[in-house]
Formats: C-alpha cells, structure tokens, sequence
C-alpha cells in the first residue's frame, strides 16, 4: 500500500565513523538528542521523540513519526522608517525596495504602521511549508558539526573535526534519502553491519526496517540493550561456577559501548598470582583489560574472569586462550614490580618525588609533599584533633605520594594511593596512617565512595585546596567544558567530603591556610584576597551542583548559599531542614513574607549605628523589639552547628515575630513605622533594629530569595 506524501513517516540519521572511544559515545549520545531536538523545534517540524543510539562504529538518531512537512505560521517583521522608505510624494526609496527585495515581497505589500517609535514599515510574510527532506539537508550538517568530543581530529585535507574519522552516512526520511554532503562525503541509503560478522554493505531501503537490518547485520543497536545482554551473559556464567561476577556500573558501561555483537567467554589465570593484592589483580583486569574478575560467595577473588569479545562464537577456545595469555603476561609483570618495590621501604621512595614535577612554576611532588605536612597539621588543629592523630596525619602527608615513583604506580597509574597503602603496611607503618595515604586519593570520580576516616579525609582535603589555590592564583581556572588539571572535580570532592564527615571547617579558613603556606613559599603570584574570592564563588557552584543533586529546589538552595556557604555541612542541614518546613509547617509562607520585608528595606540602606533602646518612641517598634528580644533569649547564641531540627525549631521560634513585623511595617490599616524618618537618630535606630533581626535571619537563610 503506497503511503500518502503527507503522512508523518520514520526518520533515520546514521553516522558512521573509525570506532570511537566507549567514553566518547555516551555524551555524544546525549548531544545528538538534545541538538537534533532544538534544531527540529526551531525548523517547525513535528516530531515524536528522538531515540539515539551509540555503537563504536555509529551513533544514531531515529524518530518514529516525523511531519513530512514544516508547520506554517505568518511572522511580521519590521523595517526602515515610514519617512525613510517613501519620499515626501510616496514614492518608495531604495530603503523600501531593498528591505521588500530581502523578504521577497513586492513594494505593494510593505505596510506603514504606528509605534511607540513612530511611523516604521512591516512586512507580514508566511515561513514554513517546506518538505522535511529538504528541511533535514540543511539540519543535519549543521547539528552534526557542533557535536563535541573531549579530543577532536581532523583527516585527509579537510578542515572538518569529529571524535574520529567519519566513514560513511546514512540519512533516510520513510523511504527517501535525505541528499546532503558532509566531511567530504554524500549521504545515502547504505550501512555497514558488523566488522568481521557482515563483509557486506547492508542497503536500508527504509527508515522504518533500520533497526530490522542491522540486526540481520549482527549489529545490536540500542546500547541499554547490549548492556542487558552482557550483564546477563556475564552473571550467568559466574553462577555457572557457583560464583558471582564482579561488576561495576563503570566497568559494564565501558564494555558496552566497546563492541556491538557482545559474546561473554569465561577464562581462568594461575593461582599463583592470588599471592598479589587483589586490588592490583582487580585493577589489571577492570581497567587495563575490561575484564569482569570472579569471587566467591564471600567476595574473595577466584583464578578466573569472564571476558567480552565483540563477534559470535566461532573459534571461542582461541579467543578464551588469547585472553589468558595476555592477562598472565600482565600479571607477570606485576608481580615482577611488586616484588621490586617491596626490597625498599616506601620512605625511601620519598627523596625521588624531587624528580616528579607537580606543576610548572609549582615545583616538583616532594615540593608539594612539604606543603602539605605543614597544610594538614594546621587542618588537624582546625579539627580539633589530639597530638598523637596529628602525628599520624603528618607522617601519612609525609608518605602519601611517595608510591608515584614506585615502579608498580608508574606501570599501573590507577594504582596510585593504592599501593602506598599496601607498602606502607608490609614495611610496619602505623594502620591508621597507611590507611590515611589510601583515602586521601577518595573519591576518584562522581559517585566513588568516600574516606572512611578523619585522617584521609584531611590529608584528601589539604591536597585538593593546595592544587586549587596554586592554580587559582595562576589563573588555571575551568571554562566551559574545558578543565585539565580536574579542579572541578576536585572542589566537589572537598565539599563532598567536608558533608559526609559532618566536618564544620570554614572553607575560608581552609583556603586562607592554603594560601598562606604557598605564599610563605614564594609561590604566589596574585593579590590573596582576590583568589580567595575567586575560589569561594567556584565553591558556591560545586555546592548549588550538589544542592540541586539532593533534590534541594532552586530558590532554596539560592536562599541558603546567599546567606552563607562557608561551612559545608551547615549549608547542607539549612537547606534540608527549609525543603522540609517549606512542605509541612502551615505558617512557612506568611512568615517568609514578614522576614523579607525585614531584608528588602534594608538592601536599600543600612547604617553602622549602635542600637539604642532609648531612642524607640513609637509603640510598634517597641512591640518588635520587645518580641525579638523574647525571641532571641530563647535561641542559642549561634545556629551553626545545629542539626535539622534544632533550624526547624528556630524558624518556627522566629516566626513568632510576624505579628510584630507586619506592624512595624504598616500592613495594617493606622499602623507602622516611618523607618527613613527625617531625624536621622531615629531612622538609623529603627535600621539597626532591623539589622540586627536580619543577622539572626541570615543565620538559617535569606529568605529575600524564597518563592513562596
């Protein structure tokens, strides 16, 4: 049955490359939806939504049911001055000719109409109504050209960039191909299927039969899909054993997107390499080989893995083979540097860190190192830790770097902190500071878990703020997608850390500590104050991240970072304790109203005068002063360090003085206060009153920036 030309009809768009990296795809991937979908928005065709797909040899866009045509709508637009396009006899003037030229329209249809302005030209004209295929062959260069990639290349003698070479495209709308050139290529209605399970270009003679082709072509497309299989692939087979698969969402995601054909095989390895630390034979694997080690019931390792192969079953005992030689070769050499570097305690290894550069201009590792004994001394004081545990944390400050020039950290860089550990307690370091040298490094990325001790928590602390403020004052600052040397990462990690060690450390001081030691150094090329400030409102941004990722709402987290962010844990409780009252306490409005008529008078004028009782006359400010003082008489004298419920109670404490407010302020008919009083006594009197209420407010919020 022939389908009628105005019917919606499937959509395809295939980009095929040179395989792409598997931490290339899933970005890209949601790139590719996101640009598609605005770019289709903003050229009036109606769509369903947009599937996109990744493989790494494709990514992939297809849509269901697309318009065959753009939607229409009338646009006016504005030209030239009535008095500039017609002379005085109404003539029009090149002005009136050209702009009805440029929007193909006769000078009879230009229209003269009244403005605010004057008299200006419209021309009123429809858009849209053109073909979909046509519409496609302009969007579809275009959106692809602005996909990004963390590393871009260029091929042949083409000035065009992608993550990798682009081989072919395909570009189909229903049965049509959607004609358009791109990287030096023409788009068409051909595939390619699987690299060695389909020799054969795979032709796709409709959107709609894609996805039924490339999986003849031994290609499974949707990539949540090929996660499944593998997952299931690879539990299966460990069970097989009586045993269970280590599996991490990191390791699983990699594989997925490195193979579109996946085959799980199960190998084993010789047992005398258990004699390793697993972590060094669960990072060969994991990292190095993307293989999914095997542990018993109890989680210890077994002499076996499962690997991924991208193809079908044929020849599986030379594949299985091929993995357990170059996994035993790799294992081999581990063992050889393991067995190294134990012939050496791992203080020896110190002296060598002079030969490892931290940063240019910032000196080498062992240069760092000394910073950082004297940085989480002072931060151990801060904390309020005994002398013994500040010996600890000095002596892990002293170590913590020192496996970087061992010769299983410079093979195995993912083992970094990691080994430290390990060496520093075969060489009889206290446990608590080999423990300390493997947290500090905590956490490595989003969602990695977290120190479990104050001692690595510290030291992890005093080596992200010396990395921040020495490139800080260097101007090393991230922009846009850009930022090499990970600071974001690692002001989330401090803050992260500061939260789930309820450590209530002000990161002014953290950073002045910071500063202080680098400077004492001569390594300070800036004014103190202004990285300080710098930093500080990087912080706010990490911690608004964090916010919003706990499901705190926007103004809440605006009205609680504008009043204070200097201690984490603190921001992180107020802002908690306001989403609660905000959704249970009855009077949470009306009191937020009364608290911000209190903050809006005074973000017009505030005073340094000293409050004096003496100077109240009117009886509504005597009424306000009276209930704050009850109110305040039954407040600590400072909130910071209160839980949730101690904020709740304090709100709810505070709202009592509603009543007082909307008198003073007048909301009522004969009453209120003349704040900006001609005697100036008076005025700066009621202005201090006020400030001194908001200081109280600001405590838990500014409540200016609630919506309510």
């Amino acid at each position: 049955m022939e389908v009628s030309p105005l019917e919606p009809r499937a959509f395809v768009y295939e980009i095929g490359t040179e395989e792409m990296p598997a931490r290339f795809l899933l970005p890209a991937v949601e790139q590719l939806k996101v640009l598609l979908a605005e770019a289709l928005d903003e050229a009036m065709i109606g769509h369903d939504e947009l599937e996109c797909y990744a493989t790494p040899r494709r990514l992939v866009a297809y849509c269901r049911s697309m318009s065959p045509v753009q939607f229409e709508r009338f646009i006016r637009i504005k030209g030239p001055a009535a008095n500039v396009a017609f002379d005085r006899d109404g003539n029009p003037t090149r002005a009136a000719i050209g702009f009805a030229r440029s929007h193909g329209v006769s000078v009879g249809e230009l229209k003269v109409e009244e403005t605010e302005r004057g008299k200006f030209v419209f021309v009123e004209k429809r858009v849209g109504g053109r073909a979909t295929v046509e519409v496609l062959a302009e969007v579809l260069p275009a959106v692809t050209a602005k996909l990004s990639f963390p590393k871009m290349m260029r091929w042949g003698s083409l000035n065009f960039k992608f993550g990798r070479p682009i081989r072919w495209l395909l570009a189909l709308f229903g049965n049509d191909v959607i004609r358009f050139e791109l990287a030096g290529l023409q788009s068409d209605r051909i595939s390619r299927g699987h690299r060695t399970l389909c020799k054969y270009p795979v032709v796709i003679h409709s959107a709609e039969e894609y996805f039924d082709a490339l999986y003849r072509a031994h290609v499974i497309l949707r990539h949540d899909e090929r996660r499944e299989l593998i997952k299931a692939q690879v539990e299966q087979l460990a069970n097989s054993f009586g045993a269970k698969a280590f599996m991490t969402d990191e390791l699983l995601d990699e594989v997925t997107f490195l193979m579109e054909h996946p085959t799980a095989v199960m190998c084993a390895f010789d047992e005398r390499f258990l004699e390793l630390p697993e972590d060094v034979l669960k990072t060969v694997m994991m990292h190095h080989q993307r293989y999914f080690p095997v542990v018993d019931m109890s989680g210890k390792l077994l002499p076996h893995f499962i690997a991924v192969r991208d193809g079908g079953t044929e020849g599986m005992d030379s594949v299985r083979q091929g993995y357990e030689r170059v996994l035993s070769a790799r294992f081999a050499d581990a063992k050889f540097f393991f067995e190294e570097d134990l012939m050496r305690p791992l203080e020896s290894y110190v002296e060598q860190l002079k030969g490892l550069l931290f940063q240019r201009d910032l000196g080498s590792m062992y240069e760092k190192v000394q910073r950082l004994k004297r940085l989480v001394e002072r931060y151990c004081r801060m904390a309020g830790l005994d002398d013994e545990l500040i010996s600890h944390a000095v002596r892990a400050a002293h170590l913590c770097k020192a496996d970087l020039a061992t010769k299983m950290v410079q093979e195995f860089t993912e083992l970094q902190g990691i080994m430290g550990y390990h060496y520093a307690r075969f060489h009889g370091e206290n446990a608590q500071v080999a423990l300390a040298i493997r947290e500090h490094y905590l956490p490595r990325f989003v969602g990695d878990e977290l120190p479990t001790a104050i001692l690595g928590a510290l030291l992890g602390i005093a080596d992200r703020m010396d990395t921040l403020c020495a490139c800080f004052d260097r101007r090393i600052i991230p922009t846009g997608s850009a930022d090499p040397v990970g600071l974001r990462r690692a002001a989330t990690a401090v803050v992260n850390i500061l939260y789930d060690q309820n450590l209530h450390l002000l990161l002014t001081e953290l950073i002045g500590e910071a500063l202080s030691i680098l400077s004492d150094d001569g390594l300070l090329k800036r004014n103190i104050a202004e990285t300080q400030n710098s930093l500080m409102h990087f912080f706010r941004g990490r911690l608004d991240a964090l916010l919003q990722d706990k499901g705190i709402e926007h103004d809440i987290r605006e009205a609680v970072l504008a009043a204070s962010f200097d201690d984490v844990p603190d921001a992180f409780i107020r802002a908690n304790a306001l989403l609660r009252l905000k959704g249970s306490y009855n009077g949470f409005g009306e009191a937020v109203i009364a608290f911000t008529r209190v903050i809006n008078i005074l973000a017009q004028q505030r005073t340094d005068a000293e409050f004096e009782e003496g100077l109240l006359i009117e009886p509504a400010e005597k009424r306000l002063y009276d209930e704050f003082t009850r109110v305040k008489g039954d407040l600590p004298e400072t909130l910071r360090g209160a839980d949730e419920s101690e904020y709740e109670i304090a709100f709810i404490k505070l709202s009592e003085l509603k009543p007082a407010i909307d008198s003073f302020f007048g909301t009522a008919p004969g009453t209120g206060v003349l704040v900006m009083h001609p005697d100036i006594r008076l005025r700066e009197n009621r202005l201090a009153l006020l400030q001194a209420i908001e200081r109280v407010l600001l405590q838990i919020a500014d409540f200016s920036r609630l919506i309510v």
